[in-house]
């Protein structure tokens, strides 16, 4: 039955299939990682932290999450502030 809705979502919206794959695969590859990198760091999220390159990887991923919605909202505030002429 889940199927079936969410296959008539993938339709009424228009998604495209690959990248759903893609998010399924790498997700599923993404969740093990992380579980293993908490087995052996003892149930320890800094591990995550103090690593340079996974920092960077999370600031990333964090960025690309988050920009999409801050960027209407200033670009709309940007859009309405006008600069008065002669200065």
């Amino acid at each position: 039955m889940s199927a079936l809705l969410c296959a008539l979502l993938v339709k009424k919206y228009r998604y495209e299939a690959a990248p759903l794959v893609l998010a399924f695969v790498l997700g599923r590859m993404a969740e093990e990682s992380l579980r293993r990198s908490l087995l052996l760091s003892h149930g320890r999220f800094d591990i995550l932290f103090t690593r340079p390159l996974a920092t960077t990887l999370l600031v990333i991923a964090l960025t690309v999450m988050v920009l999409p919605a801050i960027v209407p909202p200033v670009k709309r505030l940007l859009g309405t502030v006008r600069e008065e002429p002669g200065t």
